[in-house]
């Protein structure tokens, strides 16, 4: 799988980069954490094998990349062949696993130092509501 993430990434068949950050839905307010770039020496290795598929992935030149998978964000440095995870701090443990309220859109990196990583916070559930005759119940 590291070389198939590897080869795509290398041939630029991830998802085009967006012009902006992506528009949030209902109001939803969204928020900004910098998060510092990955160091380029000695990234700490990830299998990206253990994720269970890749969501979008893109990159920046031909060595540097990025994967979206599983609710985790990966970065290379070395056209894929190491991995290093830069998923923010702070986000639901359960992002990626069936079943979670919440959500990873795709990332946006402006360079190698800078990204979003769109996150949908879980709604609450409305109240149930039902109606009698008469009027509301």
């Amino acid at each position: 799988m590291l070389l198939v993430l590897g080869g795509l990434l290398a041939c630029n068949l991830g998802s085009p980069l967006v012009a902006g950050p992506t528009p949030t839905p209902g109001g939803v307010q969204a928020t900004s954490t910098d998060t510092p770039a990955p160091p380029a020496a000695n990234p700490t290795p990830f299998d990206p094998s253990s994720l269970p598929s890749v969501g979008s992935m893109g990159r920046l030149s031909l060595s540097q990349g990025w994967v979206q998978a599983g609710g985790r964000l990966l970065w290379t440095e070395d056209a894929g062949g190491t991995w290093l995870d830069i998923t923010p701090p702070g986000l639901p443990a359960c992002l990626g696993a069936a079943g979670c309220p919440s959500s990873v859109d795709q990332p946006f990196f402006l360079d190698a130092a800078h990204a979003w990583l769109p996150v949908l916070q879980g709604q609450e559930e409305a109240p149930p509501t039902g109606r009698k005759v008469g009027g509301w119940a």
